[in-house]
């Protein structure tokens, strides 16, 4: 990942979700849909925001050069809980206090830190605690 101005290297990926893990707020897919786009269509490189994003190495002089032809991803954004979603319910015994979240995915993040986790592993910790 090439920043947009000044064409230098800012950040190297092992994993496509580890691409989507730096943009806050995209969908876990993110990642896997820029590199399906650069494979299927045999781009180098592709711009999304201020970013220049390309699964081979680049110089400054050949992110120039492709810039023109350049095509450009826009960044979806994960929609919000809608309010009519259910909300959930956390109590921590040990402290013996409410938390309460709009979405099973805030749960799951605000629980393992990880907003990409499995959403099962909020009725598995659910389970340990209680034992």
């Amino acid at each position: 990942m090439y920043d947009y101005t000044t064409y230098k290297l800012l950040n190297s990926f092992s994993s496509a979700t580890q691409l989507a893990k730096y943009f806050p707020g995209v969908s876990k897919r993110f990642g896997t849909d820029i590199s399906k786009m650069l494979k299927d269509k045999n781009l180098s490189a592709l711009r999304s925001g201020n970013v220049i994003i390309s699964i081979i190495e680049l110089t400054s002089v050949q992110i120039i050069g492709l810039l023109p032809s350049m095509p450009v991803k826009p960044i979806n954004l994960t929609r919000p809980a809608s309010p009519t979603g259910k909300l959930i319910y956390g109590y921590n015994p040990s402290t013996n206090t409410y938390q309460i979240w709009n979405s099973l995915e805030k749960c799951t993040e605000a629980l393992t830190g990880n907003r990409f986790v499995n959403k099962a592993t909020v009725n598995m910790l659910r389970v340990a605690r209680q034992r």
